[in-house]
């Protein structure tokens, strides 16, 4: 049993408490990737939400009849759209973090 414990990361203290880390804590949902998750989504949205804006402003600029509609919902997308995506992603970012402070006020609290 020993080894598979120092397999997953969990390990025991003096006291003959459980502490672990590692996969253990992966696997117990106790470690988020979530952060690195949305950090990659923010990119990702971040380009999608620029390359639109800039094919509607290009098409609002080639065409003959309601060119200055596109235009415009191009620039505010560019501007407001990635303004709203960031604060979305920081909203995310937020709760994950708070999560991780929670947990980490559990664990003082517990040793």
């Amino acid at each position: 049993m020993e080894n598979l414990n120092e397999s997953l990361g969990i390990n025991e203290d003096n006291s003959g408490k459980m502490q672990s880390n590692g996969f253990a804590d992966y696997f117990s949902f106790r470690t988020l990737i979530s952060l690195a998750v949305i950090q990659i989504v923010y990119v990702l949205g971040t380009l999608a939400i620029t390359i639109s804006s800039i094919v509607s402003i290009s098409k609002g600029s080639q065409g003959r009849y309601g060119g200055d509609g596109l235009i415009l919902s191009g620039f505010l997308l560019l501007i407001f759209g990635n303004l709203f995506w960031r604060l979305m992603c920081e909203a995310w970012i937020l709760l994950f973090r708070m999560s991780t402070s929670l947990s980490n006020i559990e664990k003082e609290i517990r040793k």
